[in-house]
Parts: structure tokens; C-alpha cells; sequence
């Protein structure tokens, strides 16, 4: 696992992260059990203390449960401040 933020300006912060997991699945029926790795790569962005976030993730499974289901791609935003 690992995070990096950089800090662009006083208020702006980009923010990038990426993570390994190896799952393992043991099924009561023997047949649904799998082992297999994900990758998790993302990346966000913050201005100011009211802040607007924008982010994406990318996901892939090299055994998903659907065939052809492998890459999953998620982009958000938000907004929202702080209060001190």
C-alpha cells in the first residue's frame, strides 16, 4: 500500500494511492472456493478548506465473479468544508 499527497499550493492537495490484496474464499460448497489478487489504483484532489473533491479509482480482479467483469473504473466528487 502506498500514498503520496502533494501539495500544489497552500490549498491544493493531489493525492495518489495505489494497493495490492490477495483474497482467499472458502465456500461451505467447495466448488465456489478461489483465490485471486486485486489491484487498486487511485488518485483525488482537494481545494480549500470549503472543499471540492474530484477522484477516480481503477480496480482489477484476475478472477472476478462475473467473466468479463475484471476492470471496474469508479469516478466521484464531492463537496463540502471544514469547521475548525
Amino acid at each position: 500500500m502506498a500514498f503520496f499527497f502533494f501539495q500544489i499550493q497552500n490549498k491544493h492537495i493531489f493525492g495518489v494511492d495505489a494497493e495490492y490484496a490477495y483474497n482467499i474464499e472458502d465456500y461451505v460448497d467447495k466448488s465456489l472456493n478461489k483465490s485471486s489478487s486485486e489491484v487498486f489504483a487511485s488518485s483525488n484532489f482537494d481545494m480549500f478548506d470549503f472543499y471540492i473533491k474530484l477522484g477516480f479509482t481503477l480496480n482489477y480482479d484476475n478472477q472476478p465473479a462475473v467473466i468479463g467483469n475484471e476492470i471496474d473504473c469508479i469516478l466521484k466528487s464531492g463537496f463540502g468544508w471544514e469547521f475548525n
